[in-house]
């Protein structure tokens, strides 16, 4: 025999669903600054620079080409020839370990925290 859920029982899940999803961007938001942006296309590094610059670059993806911006300790794509221009709409980055894909692209713009940088699994 199936219980209806009661008003009580619905606001206890929707708590706890706002509590998970808060939580995840809370994490996100106080991750450690990145350092070092790698652009790797088909699975090959083609690009390493710094987050601390400010630049403009190009990167020929697997379809066309992607202009990212590194400005402000974050980076950014400007421009990309890909139908949805998901890429461009996921704004900018500046977290380690924070990505941008362009899948039609091949291309993943990963933040990093350097050479030597590592973050604890247990203290984070």
């Amino acid at each position: 025999m199936l219980k209806v859920l009661t008003i009580a029982d619905k606001i206890l899940i929707l708590l706890v669903v706002a509590m998970s999803v808060s939580s995840f961007f809370l994490i996100a938001a106080l991750g450690p600054e990145g350092s070092v942006v790698t652009v790797e296309v088909n699975g090959n590094v083609v690009y390493r620079t710094d987050l601390r610059g400010a630049s403009r670059f190009s990167v020929q993806g697997a379809r066309g080409e992607l202009q990212l911006e590194v400005k402000d300790g974050s980076i950014r794509v400007v421009s990309a020839d890909c139908p949805n221009k998901i890429c461009v709409r996921t704004g900018s980055r500046q977290r380690s370990g924070e990505i941008i894909v362009c899948v039609p692209n091949k291309t993943i713009v990963r933040i990093g925290m350097g050479h030597g940088e590592t973050i604890d699994a247990v203290t984070g």
